[in-house]
């Protein structure tokens, strides 16, 4: 079963391409968040839109017939393959510039927490936490949608490269559920340690053990970096990844 789930989620180069090209655009046309553009359209979580931009689950025609035309662009711009699929099923794969991406108002104050305050979210303080962050000015501000439960990290070491640089900045939302293949923040059990630091990682589900309990994988991106059976190293899903931020170095 395991080797099975490790197929299916891996894309072919070319299925690769076609989701960076997408994401390329989007980030060039949308001026919403993943989040509030998912939430607006109809796509379901925010993350079943977040695998798609960044090539955790291959693109279909219906999808992207329907980010085609809401980014105001053809399906050949990131598929010739889709386009072609399209064309054959009679699908409008045009440019329609009657549907318009309404500019999100991003209000909310977000607060940044380090790893050990994130990997004590799963006891006590973690309200005092967040709004102590946000009283001596440790917070971005995000869409005024966002659930008040969201936090944000500063991506710390090269575990999750190359998809997550040291320095970039991830949100993360408590209160949706990690489907297989989304990025989380997770803390990790440690006998010898009061305050436990969270890991970022990528979620995969391995089944239940006798006692009911789930078993799951946190793997980084990079594969010098061990990954974590939650079986030999007890951790707490704390959230799941909404958004990602990147500043690029300006010259």
């Amino acid at each position: 079963m395991g080797s099975e789930m490790c197929i299916r989620d891996r894309l072919t180069p070319a299925q690769e391409s076609e989701c960076k090209k997408l994401k390329e655009l989007f980030i060039k046309k949308s001026p919403l968040s993943q989040k509030a553009f998912a939430l607006k359209y109809g796509f379901g979580t925010p993350g079943n839109l977040w695998q798609y931009l960044n090539g955790r689950r291959p693109l279909n025609v219906n999808f992207a017939a329907k980010m085609a035309k809401l980014l105001g662009v053809n399906i050949a711009e990131f598929s010739t393959r889709l386009a072609a699929e399209a064309e054959a099923l009679g699908i409008p794969q045009g440019i329609d510039l009657n549907i318009s991406v309404a500019p999100s108002r991003q209000n909310k104050k977000i607060p940044i927490l380090s790893y050990v305050q994130a990997g004590g979210l799963t006891g006590q303080g973690q309200v005092s936490d967040k709004l102590k962050a946000i009283d001596v000015g440790d917070y971005i501000t995000g869409d005024d949608d966002l659930s008040d439960d969201v936090f944000a990290m500063i991506v710390r070491g090269r575990s999750m490269t190359p998809d997550f640089e040291e320095g970039d900045t991830v949100l993360f939302d408590p209160s949706i559920s990690p489907q297989p293949g989304d990025f989380v923040v997770a803390a990790k059990a440690d006998c010898h340690v009061d305050d436990p630091e969270a890991t970022f990682k990528k979620y995969r589900p391995r089944g239940y053990d006798e006692n009911g309990h789930e078993i799951f994988e946190l793997v980084p991106l990079n594969e010098d970096f061990p990954t974590i059976y939650s079986d030999k190293t007890p951790c707490t899903i704390i959230g799941v990844l909404i958004e990602h931020r990147r500043r690029y170095r300006r010259r």
